[in-house]
């Protein structure tokens, strides 16, 4: 999926793996509506925002197995909110 022409992205703190996935979700959900950002355009954008460990658990990510927002946040929040650091 690509970006809309002209589309402008929000500007993030980054996730690493450390901190309050629920909280992070919840911040990076309500800022992304603010913007006007929605749907598939939610895991590009996320992806964008994660670092260290989280991008690392991002990219051992079977290929094509993430297929919506709902699917990343909840494989996400699964791994970060029940082990902090590692998965």
């Amino acid at each position: 999926m690509s970006m809309p022409h002209g589309y402008q992205p929000s500007k993030f703190q980054q996730f690493d793996g450390k901190g309050n996935p629920k909280q992070y979700v919840a911040h990076f959900i309500k800022t992304c509506e603010t913007a006007g950002t929605r749907g598939d355009l939610l895991v590009k954008q996320f992806v964008r925002t994660l670092k260290r460990n989280a991008f690392d658990w991002y990219t051992n990510l079977e290929p094509e197995s993430i297929d919506s927002w709902e699917q990343l946040e909840r494989d996400f929040l699964n791994c970060f909110y029940s082990t902090p650091t590692y998965c």
